[in-house]
């Protein structure tokens, strides 16, 4: 039975639009990061929350490719929740992860599947990767001196006796060789001393 009004109009009801609600999205590009007895996760938020805000994400572990258990080993809360750090867990052996979002509908389907293996030391930093780099540029420095010196040529020059600090002498070599300054450290009371250029 249709309602109308009493000139014989029918009553029509406000119309509202109700947006399809669902899961969310998947959460994309998860990674793992490994640690001492720990893995540390981050991830991106699904594009869609499924017409439902996101109120956390569930994170999965297991010990095989896409063995995850069916129970979550960590929870985050609130939409920006897209990091943890899943502990303790044993020292080499790898660990495979997933993550799901989850709304007031239920969870989304799993993001791709990420994977690290924790080592005894921690993980490496920015600043430790920095820190290395510097470490062989030095290496390579005293690599490259020690080649040098292998190079030098010696030579043999009469000084007179010196007391006090290191002075400045100015060499004068015989044959083509250059005339060269080189500073040395007097010995009290020795009339030669030998000393080296570095070329």
């Amino acid at each position: 039975m249709r309602a109308t009004y009493a000139n014989g109009s029918p009553i029509s009801s406000n119309q509202v639009d109700a947006l399809p609600q669902g899961p969310p999205g998947a959460p994309s590009g998860l990674t793992a990061g490994a640690g001492d007895s720990r893995v540390s996760l981050s991830w991106t938020a699904p594009k869609s929350d499924g017409g439902s805000v996101i109120t956390g994400y569930k994170v999965y572990l297991g010990t095989s490719p896409l063995g995850e258990s069916r129970t979550p080993v960590a929870t985050t809360t609130g939409t920006a929740g897209t990091s943890v750090t899943v502990k303790p867990l044993a020292n080499d052996t790898r660990y495979y992860f997933m993550v799901r979002a989850v709304n007031a509908i239920g969870e989304s389907a799993a993001s791709t599947e990420a994977s690290a293996t924790p080592r005894a030391g921690g993980s490496i930093s920015a600043l430790d990767l920095s820190l290395i780099a510097l470490g062989i540029a030095a290496l390579v420095g005293v690599a490259l001196a020690v080649r040098r010196w292998r190079k030098l040529r010696r030579l043999s020059v009469r000084t007179k006796p010196h007391m006090g600090q290191p002075g400045r002498v100015a060499v004068h070599s015989t044959g083509s060789r250059p005339t060269v300054t080189v500073r040395i450290e007097p010995h009290p009371g020795a009339a030669r001393t030998k000393i080296e250029e570095m070329r």
